[in-house]
């Protein structure tokens, strides 16, 4: 007999090829292996294109409930943002009303995290509350370029304080992010718990090689494969993009995403040569580790000032991978220490053309006289970033049904 019922709500999930919606697909996973019952309230699959795919998907041993299929995103971030925080709030508060006496723990994985401030109220005291932070949208929004998103940083501030202060126990993905939860919303710190991202690298079917061709055997191959949004910073990727294209002949450049900032991306950069840099689709999850094994090295960009709202949730698949990893990230955040930890790579502060030169120039002699051999310990990967963790801190706690 299950011990627990959980209620996961997100609006991403699977059929969703990456980030949140892979994380919450694995989590689900682990909590049903630790004997949680468990059933998902999300959206139709959407991102990272915010256009909606209407899906019918389901998975053994999950109940999932979708909603949303009429949306129809706007293209402005901050609008599209909107439409997602109100139409989830209503939604994600109706699931809540009606599973209300048939779960035992409320699992809300933010951002979003207006639909929480209704799901709180409505469910029974007797169910546990625990919120998975993947971004502090305060911090982003202070980061941001745009001035109407900058504007409306006490408004998020205010939204995610009273969505976090509802959860009963917090989990966050870095250090730095729990002290800026503590530090901006007041939570108890007893209350927060650290859990790094964990690996879910597909195993490599045997002879992988439907990306092949792809990835042409003379040169040294430089990947950036995920999402795309304001943290990556793709406005600067533009013109790093650009230098090395210009000054690294060796090398070639693989962009792997979808979305409006990739095809603004592509747009921008489509002077270039075919031979130094190639747009493609997110490749679907039985090729992330063909993906992988192939990249020489793995770009994780960070934007300036914005390690305190989140941590790469693929950094433990790309060091998994054993690859070599150049991080553009702050020189004091957690990707850089996770980076020097495990010996993956180099982590770089400067934003500047001719610093990531130098850099992938670096890489590419650690290549050379490793002979193409990983320099990763990823058995010690695997044990530093591990799902049982998770499942341990949603689960630790959860009282046993009646």
């Amino acid at each position: 007999m299950m011990s627990n019922r959980a209620l996961v709500l997100s609006p991403f999930f699977y059929p969703e090829p990456i980030s949140t919606g892979r994380y919450n697909l694995t989590m689900v996973q682990g909590l049903i292996d630790a004997g949680c019952k468990s059933t998902v309230a999300c959206c139709h699959p959407f991102y990272p294109a915010w256009k909606v795919e209407r899906s019918d998907a389901q998975l053994p041993g999950i109940s999932i409930i979708r909603g949303g299929g009429g949306l129809r995103f706007p293209k402005h971030p901050m609008l599209r943002r909107a439409l997602l925080e109100s139409w989830f709030a209503v939604f994600a508060t109706v699931v809540a009303w009606r599973q209300r006496y048939d779960v035992d723990v409320v699992v809300a994985v933010f951002p979003p995290s207006l639909f929480f401030l209704g799901v709180s109220m409505v469910l029974p005291k007797r169910v546990c509350r625990v919120g998975v932070i993947h971004d502090l949208q305060g911090v982003h929004a202070e980061a941001s370029r745009s001035r109407l998103t900058r504007a409306l940083v006490g408004v998020i501030a205010a939204i995610e304080r009273r969505a976090f202060r509802a959860c009963d126990r917090l989990v966050v993905l870095s250090t730095a992010m729990a002290d800026k939860l503590v530090e901006t919303t007041g939570c108890d710190r007893s209350r927060v718990q650290v859990v790094y991202p964990f690996v879910n690298l597909p195993v490599p079917r045997p002879g992988a090689c439907r990306l092949a061709a792809q990835f042409p055997p003379d040169r040294i191959h430089l990947v950036y494969s995920g999402a795309l949004g304001e943290k990556q910073n793709p406005a600067q990727l533009v013109a790093i993009f650009e230098v090395i294209a210009q000054r690294c002949s060796g090398v070639m450049i693989h962009v792997f995403s979808e979305g409006p900032a990739f095809e603004q991306l592509r747009a921008r950069l489509a002077h270039l040569p075919g031979s130094r840099i190639a747009f493609a689709p997110l490749v679907p999850n039985e090729d992330v580790a063909e993906l992988y094994n192939r990249a020489d090295i793995q770009l994780i960009p960070q934007a300036a000032g914005t390690q305190h709202g989140s941590m790469p949730s693929k950094l433990p698949n790309i060091l998994a991978s054993g690859r070599q990893v150049l991080a553009i990230c702050d020189e004091d955040s957690e990707l850089a220490t996770m980076v020097a930890r495990f010996n993956a790579g180099v982590s770089l502060s400067s934003w500047h053309p001719d610093d990531v030169v130098m850099a992938v120039a670096k890489l590419n002699e650690r290549l050379q006289a490793s002979g193409g051999v990983a320099m990763v310990d990823v058995a010690a990967v695997r044990a530093f970033f591990s799902l049982d963790r998770l499942t341990g801190a949603i689960l630790g706690e959860v009282p046993k049904p009646c």
